[in-house]
């Protein structure tokens, strides 16, 4: 084509939008949604990805750090002797921190500190210099959140095990850590020469050691890559800056790719929805291009007028997300900033922007080319005979290569969003299946429907199901829409409401609510003594001994220890110390479901052992397979007699490995109990009791973990509930770009049957209850989705109870029949139900 003719079709494509301008732009809203969702997880990316680079080291706090369940061993000192520069320690451990003048306790984290870390970045602490006063008093740094819940100020006293310490200052924030960290164990600051006088550096003690080095003149990384076989035979746990960046760049970019999946699929949604748009707009185009091919226009250029309004439509669609996408994205820091360890900057990322812009176009493009490939061949006859098909087999072969095309595109995208090629190509053969699934579904139902007469119907309310056959309808797409969004946000709310729902069993008043632990075997008879004088149900104290395990099968357990695990076993249950029990009796949370539960050990031969089944799948562990553990430098020769089913979200203490009796009796041992406690207030009596006559003794109280995991649920629950009204939004612009489509349609019918003799209410009725049943069957869509799918995630991935609130469901029946009906009426304003004879005419005409 010449340039003239290039500018005659651009011409006459503007022209052509005269008189429809508003309508098209509504249809290209359908794919802005989707366009902002991925240009403001791009530029949230982007900005955690400048976090993680410029605040690298400050995220560990020192160039290396070395820690253990116990003091770094002689031969790991040896090693760091030789490395300049200043170090720090530390030892870090769960302990009740008790408030004297507030007389209540609460489980927190301490940690021990000596030296000046963190080297890199700092304690944020209120008043600022708090941290000072560690080196003349025993001052204690607390953490923000546990100083509001007990209303504590500066001054203040906590005590630690028997030690008391004047609290210095507010613990605001730690390098590396998230608010959310704090949320779940507060954290406390003491000095660590303090640590002795606490008198909870026990046996038993579950106690965290750490060192922290600042390179001077050597690289951490190198030294590590050539110590690194004899730390991992030690025991010794390892960190580096380069180590930590890599990790945390690994957790974001699948925070990254899932929000950018979420936002692919809302897109994906929004391009089916403007290329039906556009295909409603072609057929509406042909008598108007066979008027230009009878004045001579040829095939190759009149089929470019429609193409420039559709990739126009494209264009603005784009445009506006990514516009939209810069403006919300300064919302994600706000939704994700307590779960991160790094803080936040908003900066516009121009190049993912850009990126995002240029596949959008080209993605959205290819949504519209497809529909447009009916109309591109036709013919003059057109104008005559309507209905004639053009060249059938030249349309066939345009629309196959065209569909090759959109999946190449489609597929493309999504490739690239994800960062990663087979986790895009599932995904997107994953969201193209589930589309097409969803979307069949909804045909089906609409087709069961046109079976049934409902004779016994009003006459309005029948019409009424029988307009949702009515031809360009589209019924089936606003269904699909609807029911997807709503079924995101149905299906998360049911998923919380089950997680709740099993803690709040869990801390019913008819089963143990608080668990208390690191009870020394000379502590138990008192502790029981003082449990009955507070009239408290009780279970029996469970002893609990640790142990590591020497060789699986008769092979070293270093030999094992692999990345492949259909073969080899995972380095932490490899190295994992087991805290395990012996009884004679089977738990009320356990049910074998391999071998024989042996009650008391004869003495001969190997000692019997039971193991968790997933356990047991993970060390590739069976009945009758030998195992030798290590019970505190005593070797233990024993046998798979039994593979056991636990029930962990009882909160009753459960255990891998479980010996009959007669075994380990003698071994040394601590003790956990778990104890119901009929309030709160008798819940704070107890751990105060407790903290003064035991203060090595720790309690969690499943109260008080219920509201800190509900909070949490909470807080991501509202974060994936954001990401779903993407999809929300995408499906009202669907369904109103719909709606549009068939405006026209719809009031020459209304004309018609006024003209009949319908009263206003009888075509308000019509009107209430078509888009009435079309939010209702959307509703029952999505709610059946929703049900199905809260089942299977909790059933089979959280492994909890399914509980179903029917009252959600019908408010959710409830919206959606309002908010369609409200769609709906909205398309109909500024029609005169009076001007019969003016429809009328233009039917004739």
């Amino acid at each position: 084509m010449s340039p003239s003719e290039w500018y005659w079709s651009l011409r006459m494509a503007w022209r052509d939008t005269r008189g429809s301008r508003f309508k098209l732009f509504f249809f290209s809203l359908t794919v802005t949604l989707g366009i902002a969702a991925l240009v403001a997880t791009s530029g949230f990316g982007s900005n955690l990805q400048r976090a993680v680079a410029t605040q690298a080291k400050s995220l560990l706090g020192a160039d290396l750090v070395l820690s253990a369940n116990n003091q770094l061993p002689e031969d790991i000192q040896a090693l760091t002797q030789g490395l300049a520069g200043p170090r720090s320690r530390w030892a870090s451990f769960a302990s009740m921190a008790y408030f004297p003048a507030q007389d209540q306790a609460r489980l927190a984290r301490v940690r021990a500190l000596e030296g000046e870390f963190p080297y890199y970045g700092a304690l944020e602490t209120d008043p600022p210099q708090a941290r000072l006063r560690f080196d003349h008093e025993a001052a204690a740094l607390v953490d923000d959140g546990l100083m509001t819940q007990f209303d504590l100020k500066v001054d203040d006293r906590v005590k630690i095990g028997e030690q008391e310490f004047v609290i210095a200052g507010r613990l605001l924030k730690i390098p590396g850590e998230s608010a959310m960290a704090s949320a779940v164990g507060p954290r406390i600051y003491i000095p660590f020469r303090y640590l002795d006088q606490t008198r909870l550096v026990q046996f038993g003690s579950r106690i965290r050691y750490a060192t922290a080095f600042l390179a001077d003149g050597w690289d951490p990384d190198q030294w590590l890559e050539t110590h690194e076989k004899a730390l991992r035979a030690a025991r010794v746990s390892f960190d580096t800056v380069k180590i930590r960046k890599e990790n945390l760049g690994n957790a974001f970019e699948n925070l990254e790719t899932f929000l950018s999946l979420v936002g692919l699929a809302a897109l994906v949604l929004g391009g089916i929805g403007i290329a039906s748009s556009v295909h409603l707009y072609a057929n509406r185009k042909i008598e108007t291009l066979a008027v230009l091919r009878c004045l001579g226009g040829r095939t190759g250029l009149t089929m470019w007028i429609p193409i420039w309004v559709s990739l126009g439509m494209a264009l603005i669609g784009v445009l506006g997300g990514v516009l939209l996408g810069l403006t919300i994205q300064w919302v994600f820091p706000l939704l994700f900033q307590a779960w991160l360890p790094v803080d936040l900057d908003y900066q516009i990322d121009a190049g993912a922007a850009g990126l995002v812009l240029v596949l959008g176009v080209v993605l959205a493009g290819a949504f519209t080319l497809l529909p447009l490939s009916s109309v591109w061949f036709t013919t003059p006859v057109a104008l005559f005979r309507k209905g004639t098909e053009p060249d059938v087999r030249a349309t066939r072969r345009l629309r196959r290569l065209l569909g090759f095309l959109l999946i190449f595109c489609l597929m493309g995208f999504i490739v690239i969003q994800a960062q990663r090629p087979l986790l895009g190509l599932l995904f997107g053969g994953g969201i193209l299946l589930l589309l097409a699934l969803l979307f069949g579904l909804s045909w089906l139902l609409l087709k069961l429907l046109k079976r049934f007469r409902f004779r016994r119907l009003p006459p309005m309310i029948r019409m009424a199901l029988a307009n949702l056959h009515r031809p360009h309808n589209q019924s089936a797409l606003v269904m699909l829409a609807l029911g997807l969004g709503g079924f995101l946000i149905l299906n998360h709310t049911m998923v919380h409401q089950s997680l709740i729902a099993q803690f709040t069993r869990t801390g019913s008043n008819d089963r143990p609510n608080m668990i208390l632990f690191d009870i020394q075997s000379d502590q138990v008879d008192a502790l029981q003594s003082l449990l009955t004088r507070q009239t408290l149900p009780k279970e029996s104290p469970i002893p609990m001994v640790t142990m590591r395990i020497q060789s699986l099968k008769g092979k070293p357990i270093r030999e094992w220890i692999g990345e492949d695990e259909s073969t080899q076993v995972p380095e932490w249950a490899a190295l994992w110390e087991y805290r395990s029990t012996y009884r004679a009796e089977q738990s009320d949370t356990e049910e074998i479901i391999a071998g024989e539960w042996v009650s008391h050990f004869s003495g001969q031969e190997a000692v019997p052992l039971s193991l968790e089944e997933s356990i047991a799948e993970t060390l590739h562990l069976t009945v009758g397979d030998e195992v030798v553990l290590d019970v505190q430098g005593v070797p233990f020769t024993c046998r798979i007699q039994s593979l056991r089913k636990v029930d962990w979200q009882s909160m009753k203490p459960n255990f891998y490995m479980v010996f009959p009796a007669g075994v380990l009796e003698e071994a040394p041992q601590m003790f956990v109990q778990a104890v119901q406690t009929p309030s709160s207030q008798a819940a704070a009596e107890l751990q105060k009791s407790l903290f003064i006559q035991f203060p090595n003794i720790s309690s969690v109280d499943l109260r008080l973990l219920l509201k800190t995991i509900d909070d949490i649920v909470r807080q991501a629950t509202f974060a994936i509930r954001f990401m779903a009204l993407f999809f929300v939004g995408t499906a009202l612009f669907v369904l109103g770009s719909c709606l549009v489509n068939s405006r026209q349609q719809r009031l020459d019918e209304l004309a018609i049957l006024r003209a009949l003799g319908a009263h206003r209410s009888q075509v308000r009725i019509l009107t209430m209850s078509e888009y009435g049943f079309l939010g209702f069957l959307s509703a029952l869509f999505a709610s059946g989705l929703a049900l199905l799918s809260s089942y299977l995630i909790t059933h089979y991935g959280f492994r909890v109870d399914w509980v179903w609130n029917p009252s959600l469901i019908l408010w959710a029946v409830l919206g959606s029949v309002l908010l369609t009906t409200a769609t709906g009426l909205m398309t109909e304003l500024g029609w005169n139900p009076n001007a019969i004879l003016e429809r009328l005419r233009a039917e004739v005409r």
